[in-house]
């Protein structure tokens, strides 16, 4: 979104590069108390503080920065600003969960974006975003509209302007688009064309879980089982909750495909149980999920899979644990503002978080290459720093936990 431009390389470095949240957020009251002054440096503080606020996991003020951002430039007819601050403030929408939103507010920005001038790279980024919206639209409601149409032009796009990396990651969301489409075919082709030289460990997690779509598309099973055995690997490298969520949710798909109830049962029990850790947990910021739709996916066949064993009880206690979850995960957001200290010691611990996780992706730049059992090694070598960043997080969710009120 051209952050540098706006905010100088130190803001940026501060928020991605290496992380200091602390130190970044002291630019941003410093701007913040400019701004009350420069109405432009007000539209792009409110902007930067809501991607603050979105990478320490504050999604819902992020939310309100977004769309102070948007309706400011909007005011001045600052169109870029104004497509930038609103694509964000979608995007917050959707990974609240509040899809309905995020597709209205997405249409209306679809509207407009092609009246943007001499903005040809951020078109291309805003309607990556839009897109990323539209699929996960999709996944909870098969009858909105298809992305596909999107996705191939932002392909075309990228190559011509040798984004590889871009051309990869916007490829793989083609093949889920296509998945949803039921055209195993299309997604084949396309999944056939992406280099996962160009992935990173989180994309390679999905890059695998749609070959093992593909594979039990075709009653290809072992191949299936390989997918998912690799993506499990990812995963682990990850350190990514929400990733093992997905792999055990698809395992019990793989064994309710073998006819094996009892092990889907169990498959699907795991999945629950890391989605209930995920609803206390502090939210990622490695990249964009789609927890919030696969969770009911998972939910609903764990239901549907107890009342075909015959077991009602089971099958009312899990539907009434699933919407226990859910209200726990709402009456997380209930808890009361940390006070300065503590939340100079949240994101102090943040920033220790990203800067471990950061290295760890690192070395895990040649991962797709790798044989299982390299890979496997890969693992063991970098557990104790996923490990050590694990607790970092766990420690920055005590302090969020501490004071919130009791379930």
């Amino acid at each position: 979104r051209g952050l540098e431009l706006l905010f100088g390389r130190v803001e940026v470095v501060q928020l991605f590069e290496q992380p200091d949240f602390n130190a970044a957020e002291e630019q941003l009251e410093a701007a913040a108390k400019v701004g009350r002054f420069d109405f432009e440096l007000a539209i792009g503080a409110r902007y930067l503080r809501g991607v603050f606020d979105h990478r320490i996991g504050d999604i819902d003020e992020s939310l309100i920065e977004f769309e102070a951002s948007a309706r400011l430039a909007n005011l001045v007819g600052d169109d870029q600003q104004f497509m930038s601050s609103a694509t964000m403030q979608a995007v917050a929408l959707a990974r609240l969960g509040r899809l309905r939103e995020a597709e209205a507010l997405a249409d209306s920005i679809a509207a407009r974006v092609d009246d943007l001038a001499d903005a040809g790279r951020l078109i291309d980024d805003i309607r990556y975003d839009l897109a990323w919206i539209a699929l996960l639209r999709r996944e909870a409601d098969r009858g909105a509209p298809d992305p596909s149409p999107t996705l191939r032009q932002l392909i075309a796009d990228y190559t011509r302007s040798e984004s590889l990396g871009d051309v990869a990651r916007t490829r793989l969301h083609l093949v889920f688009a296509r998945l949803q489409s039921r055209d195993f075919a299309g997604a084949q082709v396309e999944f056939d064309a992406i280099d996962p030289a160009w992935l990173d460990a989180h994309s390679l997690v999905w890059f695998e879980l749609g070959g093992f779509e593909l594979a039990l598309a075709n009653h290809q099973l072992r191949a299936a089982r390989e997918r998912l055995d690799r993506a499990e690997l990812y995963a682990d490298l990850t350190h990514d909750r929400e990733h093992h969520f997905r792999v055990w949710a698809a395992r019990g798909a793989l064994a309710r495909a073998r006819g094996d109830r009892p092990g889907a049962l169990a498959a699907l029990r795991r999945a629950s149980a890391i989605a209930d850790e995920l609803a206390l947990a502090v939210p990622g910021s490695s990249g964009r999920s789609m927890l919030v739709t696969a969770h009911r996916q998972a939910d609903a066949e764990l239901v549907d899979l107890l009342v075909e064993l015959d077991q009602p009880e089971a099958a009312f206690c899990a539907a009434v644990g699933i919407r226990a979850r859910h209200l726990r995960a709402l009456w997380a957001r209930l808890r009361p503002p940390l006070s300065g200290p503590d939340q100079h010691e949240y994101q102090a611990l943040l920033s220790q978080h990203r800067a471990l996780r950061i290295g760890i992706d690192d070395r895990l730049a040649a991962a797709w290459q790798l044989p299982a059992p390299e890979l496997q090694a890969l693992r063991d070598e970098l557990a104790d720093q996923g490990e050590a960043a694990d607790e970092l997080l766990r420690r920055a969710t005590a302090l969020l936990e501490r004071d919130a009120p009791r379930w």
